[in-house]
Protein backbone atom coordinates (compact mmCIF):
# COMPACT_ATOMS: atom_id res chain seq x y z
CA UNK A 1 0.00 0.00 0.00
CA UNK A 2 1.09 3.77 -0.28
CA UNK A 3 0.26 6.21 2.07
CA UNK A 4 0.60 9.64 1.11
CA UNK A 5 1.02 11.77 4.44
CA UNK A 6 0.03 14.87 3.13
CA UNK A 7 3.38 16.48 3.75
CA UNK A 8 5.97 17.82 0.94
CA UNK A 9 9.43 16.85 1.17
CA UNK A 10 11.71 19.38 -0.61
CA UNK A 11 14.57 17.29 -2.44
CA UNK A 12 17.34 19.36 -2.32
CA UNK A 13 16.67 20.16 1.34
CA UNK A 14 16.81 16.39 1.79
CA UNK A 15 19.82 15.53 0.13
CA UNK A 16 21.22 18.29 2.17
CA UNK A 17 19.98 17.22 5.48
CA UNK A 18 21.50 13.85 4.34
CA UNK A 19 24.96 15.36 3.24
CA UNK A 20 25.47 14.64 -0.30
CA UNK A 21 24.72 16.30 -3.45
CA UNK A 22 22.51 15.16 -6.17
CA UNK A 23 24.69 12.66 -8.49
CA UNK A 24 23.67 9.82 -10.80
CA UNK A 25 24.44 6.50 -9.69
CA UNK A 26 24.10 3.90 -11.85
CA UNK A 27 25.99 1.35 -10.20
CA UNK A 28 22.75 1.48 -6.95
CA UNK A 29 20.30 1.56 -9.71
CA UNK A 30 21.50 -1.28 -11.50
CA UNK A 31 22.04 -3.21 -8.30
CA UNK A 32 18.55 -2.25 -7.18
CA UNK A 33 17.11 -3.75 -10.70
CA UNK A 34 19.03 -7.15 -9.96
CA UNK A 35 17.81 -7.57 -6.70
CA UNK A 36 14.49 -7.15 -7.82
CA UNK A 37 14.49 -9.83 -9.79
CA UNK A 38 13.73 -12.38 -7.06
CA UNK A 39 11.35 -10.52 -5.16
CA UNK A 40 9.19 -10.74 -8.28
CA UNK A 41 10.10 -14.03 -8.37
CA UNK A 42 7.93 -14.97 -5.42
CA UNK A 43 10.61 -14.08 -2.53
CA UNK A 44 8.99 -14.38 1.16
CA UNK A 45 8.10 -11.11 1.95
CA UNK A 46 9.95 -11.12 5.23
CA UNK A 47 13.27 -11.64 3.15
CA UNK A 48 12.23 -8.29 1.66
CA UNK A 49 13.60 -6.13 3.81
CA UNK A 50 17.34 -6.89 3.04
CA UNK A 51 16.37 -5.68 -0.64
CA UNK A 52 14.81 -2.27 0.87
CA UNK A 53 16.73 0.59 2.06
CA UNK A 54 16.64 3.75 1.88
CA UNK A 55 19.43 6.84 2.89
CA UNK A 56 16.89 9.67 3.56
CA UNK A 57 14.78 8.10 6.16
CA UNK A 58 16.99 9.24 8.82
CA UNK A 59 17.66 13.00 7.93
CA UNK A 60 13.76 13.03 6.39
CA UNK A 61 12.67 11.29 9.54
CA UNK A 62 14.44 14.04 11.70
CA UNK A 63 12.73 16.79 10.10
CA UNK A 64 9.78 15.24 9.63
CA UNK A 65 9.00 12.70 12.54
CA UNK A 66 5.22 12.69 11.29
CA UNK A 67 6.76 10.45 7.50
CA UNK A 68 8.64 7.93 10.83
CA UNK A 69 5.69 7.52 12.50
CA UNK A 70 3.59 6.79 9.71
CA UNK A 71 6.38 4.17 8.17
CA UNK A 72 6.13 2.68 11.62
CA UNK A 73 2.47 2.51 11.80
CA UNK A 74 2.78 0.54 8.51
CA UNK A 75 5.10 -2.15 10.33
CA UNK A 76 3.37 -2.31 12.91
CA UNK A 77 0.10 -3.21 10.94
CA UNK A 78 1.63 -6.09 9.59
CA UNK A 79 3.96 -4.34 6.69
CA UNK A 80 7.26 -6.13 5.19
CA UNK A 81 8.60 -4.31 4.58
CA UNK A 82 7.56 -0.64 5.32
CA UNK A 83 10.15 2.60 3.71
CA UNK A 84 9.77 5.82 2.99
CA UNK A 85 9.95 6.38 -1.23
CA UNK A 86 12.89 8.43 -2.59
CA UNK A 87 13.73 11.44 -0.71
CA UNK A 88 9.44 11.46 0.67
CA UNK A 89 6.82 12.30 1.30
CA UNK A 90 5.03 8.83 0.53
CA UNK A 91 5.02 5.87 2.50
CA UNK A 92 4.50 1.95 1.35
CA UNK A 93 4.18 -1.42 2.69
CA UNK A 94 4.20 -4.83 0.97
CA UNK A 95 1.79 -6.82 3.33
CA UNK A 96 1.26 -10.74 3.03
CA UNK A 97 -2.06 -10.92 1.63
CA UNK A 98 -4.53 -8.87 -0.11
CA UNK A 99 -7.11 -8.92 2.54
CA UNK A 100 -4.33 -7.58 5.36
CA UNK A 101 -3.54 -4.52 2.98
CA UNK A 102 -7.38 -4.00 2.89
CA UNK A 103 -7.72 -4.10 6.60
CA UNK A 104 -4.79 -1.86 7.07
CA UNK A 105 -5.98 0.36 4.46
CA UNK A 106 -8.90 0.75 6.61
CA UNK A 107 -6.97 2.11 9.42
CA UNK A 108 -4.85 4.37 7.59
CA UNK A 109 -5.73 7.98 6.01
CA UNK A 110 -4.39 8.76 2.90
CA UNK A 111 -3.55 4.68 2.39
CA UNK A 112 -3.91 3.08 -1.30
CA UNK A 113 -3.71 -0.22 -2.02
CA UNK A 114 -1.69 -1.39 -4.84
CA UNK A 115 -0.34 -4.81 -6.49
CA UNK A 116 2.93 -5.09 -8.19
CA UNK A 117 2.63 -6.90 -11.47
CA UNK A 118 5.07 -8.50 -13.68
CA UNK A 119 7.23 -6.96 -16.51
CA UNK A 120 5.33 -8.08 -18.93
CA UNK A 121 1.41 -7.25 -17.69
CA UNK A 122 2.94 -3.39 -16.98
CA UNK A 123 4.35 -3.38 -20.69
CA UNK A 124 1.53 -4.31 -21.90
CA UNK A 125 -0.59 -2.04 -20.03
CA UNK A 126 2.28 1.07 -20.81
CA UNK A 127 1.44 0.00 -24.56
CA UNK A 128 -2.10 0.13 -24.04
CA UNK A 129 -2.08 3.88 -22.76
CA UNK A 130 0.11 4.87 -25.17
CA UNK A 131 -2.64 3.60 -27.97
CA UNK A 132 -4.74 6.60 -27.06
CA UNK A 133 -1.97 9.39 -28.03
Amino acid sequence: MLVLPGLHVSTPEAYKALGRTVEPRWDAAAAFAVQSWPIRRGMPLPRWDGFCANDFEPAVFAMYPAIGRLRHRLERQGARPARMTGSGSTVFGFFPSKTAAQEAASRIAGAIPFETVSRRRYAMAWAKALAGF
